[in-house]
């Protein structure tokens, strides 16, 4: 959705970037990996906030959260709104890109691109990543190095969060295809044609719609209430149904006994 616009303003950063090694490093070196990578639309931040709500405070791409992380394609573009303006995260196999300061043991690199004042900006830094090891950041512009490092923070944690959304057994990707009539217009009159991407969606067999059944119909003592969605993983020892493991999704969804009365929930993230 977002990145026929993000390459049209990196043509355009001689007009708003100072610092030449940002500039160069941009337009020469990461816009032909921008151009080759597959776009993933996650929407406004505020419908994963029932996921990004349980990494305040916790170490990112380590943990539970480092379980079966992969990048599906050599390079990838997460984009979403947060607080009313649009942001989006290029994550990249360090096998596909040379940069020095990558690690034998390091497995993604990741940029962001955050837009403001109607033009989509460059923050001058990145994030390196060895999963379930460390997390570097490195700084292009070392004068706005604190506001880099609040942006490549809230990065980590979106990244982090699509990529367990995509390596989850039961979440879909629907690939939606660029207009071909519009795009001959766009090209026509010079300007960069909108290009595909995925969106993503819950997958729900059967044997889920039971399991969740199963566990409203018998709901003990706990009073009746909203669960947000959450991820749950099934191990060999202990598979889902005897039979399936990995990461899986669970929808929001009512559970407990209404004869104990209800509860009422409201999350609010905060983010500092």
């Amino acid at each position: 959705m977002f990145k026929h616009q993000i390459i049209t303003d990196i043509k355009k950063i001689d007009a708003f970037v100072k610092n030449e090694n940002c500039k160069v490093f941009f337009k020469d070196y990461i816009t032909p990996i921008l151009l080759k990578a597959e776009t993933f639309y996650m929407g406004d931040t505020k419908s994963l906030q029932g996921i990004f709500k349980r990494f305040f405070g916790m170490p990112v791409f380590m943990g539970e959260a480092a379980i079966d992380i992969n990048l599906p394609y050599p390079a990838c573009l997460f984009e979403t709104s947060h607080s009313g303006r649009s942001f989006a995260v290029l994550a990249v196999k360090t096998e596909v890109i040379e940069v020095d300061m990558i690690k034998e043991d390091d497995d993604l690199v990741y940029f962001i691109f955050n837009r403001e004042n109607k033009e989509w900006m460059p923050s001058a830094g990145m994030g390196i990543v060895a999963i379930d090891k460390r997390m570097e950041f490195f700084f292009v512009d070392k004068e706005r190095k604190d506001r880099i490092e609040n942006l490549l923070s809230l990065g980590a944690i979106l990244l982090n969060t699509c990529l367990m959304l995509l390596n989850t057994k039961n979440i879909v990707t629907n690939r939606v295809i660029a207009p071909k009539k519009l795009n001959k217009k766009r090209i026509k009159n010079g300007k960069m044609p909108h290009m595909d991407y995925y969106t993503i969606g819950f997958k729900s067999p059967s044997e889920y719609s039971k399991s969740e059944n199963r566990e409203i119909e018998n709901p003990g003592i706990t009073r009746l209430h909203l669960c947000r969605g959450h991820f749950k993983t099934y191990t060999k020892e202990n598979p889902l149904f005897g039979r399936i493991v990995g990461r899986i999704w669970w929808q929001p969804h009512i559970r407990g006994n209404k004869d104990q009365g209800f509860i009422l929930k409201d999350y609010n993230v905060k983010h500092a």
